[in-house]
């Protein structure tokens, strides 16, 4: 897998609301097989199971990318991207 440099455009550091909704901030970078990229990594990502009665929480597997880290999907490189567009104007 090989990101584009930015997925997720720059946001206003200036902009104080308390929520805010861009329209079009993440890019595509290969929109003919975008669909097929991205069903592919939600479906290895997800692994929710039904929680137990006797559980407080269901079982499955989290996952986490340091900043640090080289993107090895469009999924890792979507969350670096807004980790990025949050902490850019900091």
């Amino acid at each position: 897998f090989s990101p584009p440099d930015q997925l997720v455009k720059t946001l206003s550091a200036s902009d104080k609301r308390a929520f805010v909704s861009y329209e079009n901030v993440v890019q595509i970078p290969n929109q003919a097989t975008f669909h097929q990229n991205l069903e592919h990594d939600l479906r290895i990502a997800f692994s929710a199971k039904d929680r137990e009665e006797s559980e407080s929480y269901s079982t499955g597997s989290t996952f986490f990318i340091s900043k640090s880290m080289k993107p090895r999907c469009f999924l890792e490189a979507l969350a670096l991207n807004v980790f990025d567009a949050h902490v850019r104007p900091i």
